[in-house]
């Protein structure tokens, strides 16, 4: 289904508005957008994010060989563990916000 701006720009509001609702007795919510699509999704979660939800919202962002997944890399060097991640790719393949358990990762990850 491809969507028009305004339903995929209400969608992503809506995205946003459930992340601060799942999350608001956090302190930090860590968006990664895998690239190159995902990036501009969490930077308008980013945005909408930051205008309900009080905590700290940082966003980094992913490459993955989609087609050969095994080494991911961020953007920059962060530690994971027990943290909030929201996880996004292109508006087509996002359904939800990926939840991430702490310390459980079946992926190298690898840090620029």
């Amino acid at each position: 289904m491809i969507l028009s701006k305004a339903s995929a720009d209400k969608k992503i509001r809506r995205m946003a508005l459930e992340i601060a609702e799942r999350n608001s007795d956090k302190t930090e919510i860590i968006l990664i957008g895998i690239k190159e699509n995902g990036i501009f999704i969490t930077a308008k979660i980013e945005q909408y994010l930051k205008e309900v939800f009080s905590g700290a919202v940082k966003t980094l962002a992913l490459s993955i060989n989609k087609k050969a997944p095994g080494e991911i890399v961020l953007s920059e060097d962060t530690d994971l563990k027990g943290r909030i991640i929201i996880l996004a790719d292109d508006v087509a393949t996002v359904a939800a916000p990926c939840y991430m358990p702490s310390g459980h990762y079946s992926i190298i990850i690898r840090h620029k």
